[in-house]
């Protein structure tokens, strides 16, 4: 594990959170660098559902590289905190992938399917007051957002 990586993602979601109306959601390249920790994703799915670490990180960054998506966030749980040795090894937990795309939600459902989300949906599903990366009303025609649920 980087710890450096570590204690930048720690300190950025604490600051949204701290915020008291920003999603803490991250980028999957902020997320990814330097983790080590298996279970910071799909932590309810079955061993022999999860597809680890590094088949995560391989399916979020394939559905990232398509022409069609605008990006791909994550939403973060879990938060260590810096200063606990009982914490140290622990990365944020990764609850959700956020996927804003021209493509129909049954595409995305397709690309996300080997990470065995619980559900699939249309929205970012928060308050209205809620600071998001793009807000929906930005997008342009035929661009939705897609919110996977990995737990």
């Amino acid at each position: 594990m980087d710890h450096e990586a570590r204690r930048r993602l720690v300190i950025k979601v604490t600051q949204m959170l701290e915020e008291g109306n920003t999603l803490p959601v991250v980028s999957i390249e902020d997320f990814f660098e330097g983790n080590t920790d298996e279970r910071s994703i799909g932590v309810n799915l079955l061993p022999r559902q999860h597809i680890g670490l590094a088949g995560f990180r391989n399916v979020l960054e394939n559905i990232s590289s398509k022409p069609q998506v605008k990006s791909v966030h994550l939403e973060l749980t879990e938060i260590p905190v810096l200063d606990d040795p009982a914490d140290d090894e622990i990365w944020p937990t990764a609850c959700v992938a956020f996927v804003i795309a021209q493509a129909s939600l049954e595409d995305v459902t397709q690309w996300v399917a080997p990470l065995h989300p619980r559900d699939v949906c249309l929205g970012w599903c928060v308050k209205a007051s809620v600071n998001v990366p793009v807000a929906e009303a930005d997008l342009q025609p035929g661009w939705r957002i897609v919110r996977v649920w990995l737990l």
